[in-house]
């Protein structure tokens, strides 16, 4: 199995930084790489139960993924669970861990850390890390405060 780490600094609170991250406002507006938009979602990461969403990609048609959440801290911290469902099929495959955690960067603004543990393989996470480091980069314009 194959972890994988990204670390995103974020010149928001760290409360502003979680509630982007969590809540059904929000997640929408960032959630999937630049070029894709969502299809059908329910994304709720403020409390726990299923989410999925939709990846549609102009190139490849839609990609759907599921999960539960895990468990989320107030200190910060939301973990899920991840598979990609069969386009075939429909049927949900291997899945993941992911642990999106928010801490001060000592300076007035948040670092934001993206954790999946139990990938497959390296190739699998060398483009899991590709789709996350691009859907991070989408917080960029919801920066603006509430």
């Amino acid at each position: 199995m194959t972890d994988l780490s990204i670390e995103k600094p974020i010149p928001l609170s760290p409360d502003r930084v979680f509630e982007l991250i969590t809540a059904p406002d929000h997640l929408p507006s960032w959630w999937g790489p630049e070029g894709v938009t969502l299809g059908e979602y329910s994304l709720d990461f403020t409390r726990p139960g299923p989410w999925s969403s939709v990846m549609v990609e102009p190139e490849s048609g839609e990609h759907r993924v599921s999960g539960e959440v895990l468990n989320i801290t107030p200190e910060g911290t939301v973990e899920i669970s991840w598979a990609w469902h069969d386009r075939e099929s429909g049927v949900r495959g291997h899945e993941s861990t992911i642990r999106l955690s928010v801490r001060p960067d000592g300076r007035g603004g948040t670092i934001l850390t993206m954790y999946q543990t139990g990938l497959p393989d390296a190739e699998s996470a060398r483009l899991h890390h590709e789709g996350w480091a691009s859907s991070l980069s989408r917080i960029g314009p919801l920066l603006s405060p509430p």
